[in-house]
C-alpha cells in the first residue's frame, strides 16, 4: 500500500515542519513538503519540498499538494501538530488502508478540534479504537486514491483559506458507500490558533461546496444537520445564543 504524505507549513513553522520531515520521510514512499515564509526565501529538508508565496493559505496548498500527487493513500500533515510517534501513525494509516478497502477518509483523534468526537460520532467503526464519522477535520487525514481523485476535479482558485474541504471529501465518501474514520488509538496535539478571520473562510467554503453534485450536496446536508443536532444538545438556547454573537464578532469559530 503506497503512501503519499503532503507536509503543509506556513510562516513561524520551519522548525516543525523539519523535524516532523525529519521523522517521517523514511516511513513514507514519497514526502513533499509545501511550505511558504513572510521573507520568501527558500527552506530545505527531507522530501520533495516547494515553495509557496507568502499569501498562499491551506486551499492553495492543498491544491499544489493534489498536483504532486503520486499515487496510493494521501497522508496530509498540517505543521501545527505534533505527535510522540509519527511512523507509527503512518504505518497504522497504511495497514488500515489496506485491511479495509472499503475505507474512503481516516483521521487520528485530536486534543484541539471544534469537531469533536461527541459531534461528529456515527457510531463504532470497522475495528478497535475506529469510529464512523461525519466530519474528520482537515488538521491530519488520509484518502483513499478515488477520493483523491475526486478532489482534484474541484476547483480551488476561489477558496484561499481552504474551508470546505474536509466536508468535501466526507461528502464523497458517504455518497459512494465508503467509510469515514476517526482513529482514537492516537490522539495528536495541534495549535487552535489562526491569522484570518471567520466570515471570509466560511463564505469561501460555503462557495466551494457548491460544486459538489447533486447526490454529494444531498449527503452533505444530511451530514451537517447530523453534525449541528447533536452539536444543539451540548449547549442550552442562551450558550447556543451567547456563541452565535461571539461567532459574530469573530471572536470563535
Amino acid at each position: 500500500m503506497q503512501l503519499f504524505v503532503a507536509l503543509i507549513s506556513w510562516q513561524g513553522q520551519t522548525d516543525a515542519v523539519q523535524r516532523i520531515a525529519k521523522v517521517v520521510h523514511p516511513h513514507a514512499d514519497d514526502l513533499v513538503v509545501i511550505y511558504s515564509n513572510a521573507a520568501e526565501t527558500p527552506e530545505i529538508g527531507p522530501g520533495n519540498w516547494h515553495q509557496m508565496p507568502n499569501s498562499a493559505f491551506f486551499g492553495a496548498k492543498f491544491r499544489a499538494a493534489l498536483d504532486l500527487y503520486s499515487g496510493g493513500v494521501f497522508l496530509l500533515i498540517h505543521a501545527d501538530t505534533d505527535f510522540a510517534d509519527w511512523p507509527g501513525l503512518l504505518a497504522r494509516c497504511r495497514n488500515l488502508f489496506r485491511d479495509h478497502p472499503g475505507l474512503g477518509l481516516w483521521s487520528p483523534d485530536f486534543d484541539q478540534t471544534h469537531w469533536t468526537n461527541a459531534r461528529v460520532l456515527f457510531g463504532p467503526g470497522p475495528g478497535p479504537d475506529l469510529l464512523l464519522v461525519a466530519q474528520t477535520d482537515g488538521i491530519v487525514l488520509a484518502l483513499a486514491p478515488r477520493v483523491v481523485e475526486r478532489l482534484r476535479r474541484l476547483d480551488y482558485s476561489a477558496n484561499t483559506l481552504g474551508w470546505g474541504i474536509d466536508w468535501a471529501a466526507s461528502a464523497y465518501c458517504h455518497s459512494h458507500n465508503l467509510m469515514v474514520c476517526r482513529d482514537t488509538r492516537m490522539v495528536v496535539t495541534h495549535s487552535t490558533s489562526r491569522g484570518y478571520g471567520f466570515f471570509t473562510a466560511f463564505d469561501q467554503g460555503t462557495a466551494f461546496l457548491g460544486q459538489l453534485t447533486i447526490l454529494e450536496r444531498h449527503h452533505l446536508s444530511l451530514l451537517q444537520a447530523h453534525v449541528h443536532a447533536r452539536i444543539a444538545r451540548e449547549h442550552p438556547v442562551p450558550r447556543r445564543i451567547l456563541a452565535a454573537i461571539a461567532r459574530r464578532l469573530g471572536l470563535r469559530r
